[in-house]
Parts: C-alpha cells; structure tokens; sequence
C-alpha cells in the first residue's frame, strides 16, 4: 500500500532555473505563478552551504512534491564553459519521478525541439516552451499542473506578476541580487501572501 505524501510534500515545487540577470523577470514569472496555482516556490537558495551540500539539494528536491528545470540557458558561459547544475539537478528530479510516485519533474525550454538534440535521452518527454518571456513562464507553468480544481486564468496570472515584480525590484534595490536566500524566501512568501489575498483563500500551514 503506497503511503501518502505528507503535505509539505504536495505543496513545494522546487525552481531549477539560471542565476543571472537575464533571466530575472522569467525567475520572478515562476515565483509569481507557482505562488497562485497554491503551491510554495522553493529552490537551491534555501539549501545551506556545508560540506554535505550535495546530499542536502537532494533531500530538499525529495521533499518537494514537483520540480521545475529551466534547461534553455544549457550554454557556454563568459568563460567558455557549458552550465551544467541545472541538467545535473534535473537528472537528480528525473531519477527521483521514475523511482517514486511522490515526485514529478516538469522540463522547460525556450525554443521547441532544441532539447531533444542535445539530450536525446529525454525523446518523448513533454517540455514546455516558453520563448524566453515571463508571459509564456506563466503559461508553461499552467500547462504543466493540470489541476482538478480551480486553475487561475492567464490574466490573473498576470495580474498576481505585476504585483510580485514590483516587490522583486524592491528587494534587488535592498539585496542586489534575487538569487540570495534573504531576497529569494522574502519573495516566496510576498508572492505566496499576495496570492492568497487576490483568491480569497487560506493557506495551510
């Protein structure tokens, strides 16, 4: 008989996604609409550096119910070298949704059919597609949680966006960066209170 999840585990979705300026509205895009669909934004910034790092991403990822992998800035950085955490933690959420029932991984892109070429592995998978754009992060991210219930809309989607990037630009004036856990949890929780606030609803604990 399966066990049940426990329920930090169907509400956490952790965000597999580029550190970098360039990304930042796509960034705030997920935080934004994780956040209404009901769901806790979480992330590698909520993991403490330690000797044990390694083994404390992957128990963090375990304890998530749904992982998000952003693998369309799979490239060479300003130093000629590719990026590879975010193919490396996606492989760590793939082999966790083929060994259990209580993880499920989602694999987003910029453009279609690029990551079949450069994961063939991967063929048959259902990738979402983004284009680059915080108004197609928010449709990647309905098309992948298909809900029973209630689905927040495009346009409140949007609507909960534009109050949560106002709060980002805040925090980037105070912290610098979004991608610090300090600035990173402020958001989460900013979007997760402002997206309660806009469905009328109560969040559990």
């Amino acid at each position: 008989m399966k066990r049940r999840p426990h329920a930090y585990r169907t509400r956490g979705v952790f965000l597999n996604v580029p550190f970098d300026d360039e990304y930042e509205d796509c960034f705030v895009a997920l935080i934004a609409s994780v956040a209404g669909l009901g769901l806790k934004p979480t992330s590698v910034l909520d993991v403490s550096t330690s000797e044990q790092r390694l083994q404390r991403i992957f128990e963090h990822l375990s304890n998530c119910r749904y992982s998000i992998h952003d693998l369309s800035r799979v490239e060479l950085s300003k130093g000629r070298y590719p990026r590879f955490n975010m193919p490396f933690e996606a492989g760590l959420a793939s082999a966790l949704a083929l060994t259990t029932d209580r993880h499920e991984r989602f694999l987003f892109e910029a453009r279609r059919h690029r990551l079949a070429r450069t994961c063939s592995d991967l063929d048959g998978v259902d990738v979402k597609i983004h284009g680059r754009r915080p108004r197609g992060v928010l449709r990647a991210v309905l098309n992948a949680f298909v809900r029973p219930r209630r689905t927040p809309r495009i346009g409140e989607l949007e609507l909960l966006y534009n109050v949560v990037r106002i709060r980002a630009r805040e925090l980037k004036q105070e912290a610098r960066t979004l991608y610090e856990a300090h600035p990173f949890r402020e958001l989460a929780a900013f979007a997760m209170s402002a997206a309660d606030k806009q469905y009328g609803r109560q969040r559990r604990k």
